[in-house]
């Protein structure tokens, strides 16, 4: 069977799986920190004789978004397989994503086989992300053209929201674009962005909540919880808070989640100088 997990669900499942306390996740801070050992001493446990959990070990560990990953949350990883020195480990990862702190140190045995074709996004996409590249090889899209992304100022007496509403109201009720293929983005938290939940676009209301099953809603998330996530259209906004130091990263993440089109509500942050 398959099993997808984070890695810190993964931490509390083997935890679960070898008997052990479940590790109190309420104190993140001291949970992130422990989290590798205690991932060690559950494996420890299930390799042990006669323990009932063996079966619970992988044929295969498949990483996404390992450029995310802590270095310390390499050395338990490959234990969780069957046969760790021959049990098959793939890594993804993407430096141009790396938003978080942390540099991971990817134990690579080999030299990475570059994937360097952009698959999901368009041309014109493409194009526009492209200057937000920092690092790897050239990256190569064979996408339809598309339609170039717009650039929405506010100003001259409109507001963000003014100028939100009317691009949503444009692209739902006169371009036929269900509000499902919508997503906001924002650099910002849900308790620091300038969008609330249920706030109320013209006849369109706004939700944090991804799940939402509500008719005319659409939907808004932090751009840090929706890289490795895709949509048909996106909107960005609120792009003149991201931090310096990471706004290449910001900036590549939030074009790359669109498919087919994407609308920018103010400024962009101009690409770093190399």
């Amino acid at each position: 069977h398959i099993v997808a997990s984070t890695f810190h669900s993964l931490v509390g499942q083997a935890c679960h799986w070898a008997k052990l306390p479940h590790p109190h996740e309420s104190n993140w801070d001291r949970f992130n920190e422990s989290a590798p050992d205690l991932l060690l001493d559950a494996i420890n446990i299930i390799r042990s004789p006669g323990s009932e959990a063996e079966d619970k070990l992988f044929d295969a560990i498949l990483v996404d978004e390992a450029q995310d990953f802590e270095e310390t949350w390499w050395i338990p990883v490959r234990d969780m397989l069957k046969e760790p020195e021959t049990g098959v480990l793939y890594v993804f990862f993407d430096d141009n994503q790396s938003i978080y702190n942390q540099i991971a140190d990817i134990p690579m045995e080999t030299p990475p086989f570059v994937l360097n074709e952009n698959c999901r996004n368009t041309q014109a996409i493409h194009k526009a992300l492209v200057p937000y590249i920092s690092t790897g090889e050239p990256i190569v899209c064979n996408g339809p053209e598309g339609r170039a992304v717009e650039n929405l100022p506010v100003g001259e007496g409109k507001s963000a929201a003014d100028v939100l509403k009317s691009a949503l109201l444009m692209m739902v009720d006169q371009q036929g674009i269900p509000p499902e293929d919508i997503i906001i983005l924002t650099p910002r938290s849900q308790k620091r962005s300038q969008w609330d939940n249920d706030q109320q676009l013209g006849t369109l209301i706004l939700t944090w909540n991804m799940d939402t099953e509500m008719s005319r809603a659409i939907r808004v998330c932090s751009i840090y919880s929706f890289k490795g996530l895709e949509s048909p259209v996106i909107v960005l906004t609120e792009m003149d808070q991201v931090r310096d130091e990471i706004s290449d990263q910001l900036v590549y993440v939030g074009l790359s989640r669109a498919r087919n089109a994407v609308g920018v509500i103010g400024d962009m942050p101009d690409p770093t100088e190399t």
